[in-house]
């Protein structure tokens, strides 16, 4: 089955929340509060297929978050927090596209593409992880080159 993902949110409640399933559910994504908080989940594979659309789904939930809160754009151009953002490709026995992101210390994201078996490992969040909106934007455009590096190998 594909990945398919459900976005909703509350204007009134001024919140947004991607859901990625698979077919159970495998992440989400939630905006409340002028920040982004990344729910605990399990570790979870993904072909290559589902990656490039778990990719899509978060620049249209992007896009949502500045259609629906006008007040977000406020947050472009700010400084980051402490953070790290880091891609890297190594090839010692098999070639790896390694995504990883740390915020304050706390791993963010870590996602292992393997171009050999078109399949990428997420690794478990054991708790939430909450960062802001300026590190969020940063995180879907780091999202998007990882996107085209993947569609290449």
């Amino acid at each position: 089955m594909a990945l398919t993902s459900t976005t909703t949110f509350d204007i009134t409640g001024a919140t947004q929340t991607l859901t990625y399933f698979n077919p159970a559910q495998v992440d989400q994504i939630i905006f409340s509060s002028n920040q982004i908080t990344f729910a605990s989940i399990s570790s979870f594979n993904l072909a290559k297929s589902d990656l490039l659309l778990y990719c899509q789904f978060l620049n249209i939930f992007n896009n949502l978050l500045f259609a629906n809160f006008p007040s977000v754009s406020a947050s472009v151009n700010s400084p980051w927090p402490v953070c790290q953002f880091d891609f890297s490709e190594t090839n010692v026995g098999v070639k790896k596209l390694i995504y990883t992101q740390i915020s304050q210390g706390t791993a963010v994201q870590t996602i292992n593409y393997l171009p050999i078996a078109t399949a990428a490992a997420f690794t478990a969040r054991g708790a939430p992880v909450v960062i802001s909106l300026q590190e969020f934007f940063m995180y879907v455009l780091m999202n998007n080159q990882y996107a085209i590096q993947v569609g290449l190998n």
